[in-house]
């Protein structure tokens, strides 16, 4: 992110608190924003699909790809 902004400091993961921390619209209004540091939370590991629920999903999208192909034109561009 330094890199890209082109910044000469590093960022941190610490922040004062102010006079509008957790005011209404403002941020992040869990209690993590009274600690003054970043929370990072562990990531999720993708979720897997029941092979019947994903099947049901392809073959709907097809029903979907099919039935819109017949009302639908394409327009090519010059």
């Amino acid at each position: 992110m330094k890199e890209f902004l082109k910044v000469q400091h590093p960022f941190s993961e610490e922040y004062e608190i102010s006079d509008i921390t957790r005011q209404k619209h403002i941020g992040d209004r869990s209690e993590n924003i009274k600690t003054g540091q970043i929370i990072r939370k562990e990531k999720k590991s993708d979720p897997q699909l029941a092979p019947k629920l994903l099947e049901k999903g392809i073959k709907a999208y097809n029903q979907c790809d099919e039935t819109l192909t017949q009302y639908c034109t394409f327009v090519e561009s010059e």
